[in-house]
Protein backbone atom coordinates (compact mmCIF):
# COMPACT_ATOMS: atom_id res chain seq x y z
CA UNK A 1 0.00 0.00 0.00
CA UNK A 2 1.02 3.77 -0.92
CA UNK A 3 1.12 5.79 2.05
CA UNK A 4 2.43 9.19 2.88
CA UNK A 5 1.98 9.73 7.06
CA UNK A 6 3.24 6.01 7.40
CA UNK A 7 0.75 5.28 10.37
CA UNK A 8 0.11 1.53 11.69
CA UNK A 9 -3.26 1.51 9.81
CA UNK A 10 -6.20 -1.53 10.69
CA UNK A 11 -8.66 -1.27 8.39
CA UNK A 12 -8.67 -3.92 5.93
CA UNK A 13 -10.08 -1.83 2.96
CA UNK A 14 -7.56 1.13 2.83
CA UNK A 15 -5.65 0.92 -0.29
CA UNK A 16 -4.16 4.36 -1.12
CA UNK A 17 -2.76 7.05 1.39
CA UNK A 18 -1.40 10.43 -0.40
CA UNK A 19 -1.39 13.40 1.05
CA UNK A 20 -4.83 14.46 0.91
CA UNK A 21 -6.45 12.10 -0.38
CA UNK A 22 -7.93 8.31 1.37
CA UNK A 23 -8.18 5.82 -1.29
CA UNK A 24 -10.35 2.65 0.12
CA UNK A 25 -11.64 -0.72 -2.15
CA UNK A 26 -13.54 -0.52 -4.80
CA UNK A 27 -12.39 3.13 -5.48
CA UNK A 28 -13.79 5.31 -2.84
CA UNK A 29 -12.01 8.10 -2.36
CA UNK A 30 -12.19 10.60 0.42
CA UNK A 31 -9.87 14.45 -0.54
CA UNK A 32 -9.63 16.23 2.22
CA UNK A 33 -8.74 20.17 1.96
CA UNK A 34 -5.72 19.93 4.05
CA UNK A 35 -3.04 17.75 5.77
CA UNK A 36 -4.89 18.36 9.25
CA UNK A 37 -8.27 16.76 8.50
CA UNK A 38 -5.97 14.00 6.47
CA UNK A 39 -4.91 12.96 9.39
CA UNK A 40 -7.24 13.08 11.68
CA UNK A 41 -9.20 11.09 9.46
CA UNK A 42 -6.81 8.22 9.34
CA UNK A 43 -6.46 7.78 13.28
CA UNK A 44 -9.89 8.13 13.83
CA UNK A 45 -10.75 5.67 11.30
CA UNK A 46 -8.28 4.15 9.64
CA UNK A 47 -6.48 3.64 12.43
CA UNK A 48 -8.79 3.13 15.23
CA UNK A 49 -12.32 2.48 15.28
CA UNK A 50 -12.54 1.68 11.32
CA UNK A 51 -15.87 -0.06 11.96
CA UNK A 52 -17.12 3.54 12.70
CA UNK A 53 -16.61 4.64 9.35
CA UNK A 54 -19.50 5.44 6.58
CA UNK A 55 -17.21 4.07 3.95
CA UNK A 56 -15.97 0.72 5.85
CA UNK A 57 -19.22 -0.01 6.64
CA UNK A 58 -20.83 0.17 3.71
CA UNK A 59 -17.73 -1.91 1.88
CA UNK A 60 -18.76 -4.53 4.87
CA UNK A 61 -21.95 -4.85 3.55
CA UNK A 62 -21.29 -5.05 -0.22
CA UNK A 63 -18.62 -7.82 1.01
CA UNK A 64 -21.05 -9.77 2.92
CA UNK A 65 -23.74 -9.48 0.42
CA UNK A 66 -21.80 -11.18 -2.09
CA UNK A 67 -21.22 -14.43 0.14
Amino acid sequence: MQDYYHYEYICPYLTQVIKHRVTCERGCCVIFSNAEEARRFLRTYCCGDYGACSIAKMLNEFWEGEE
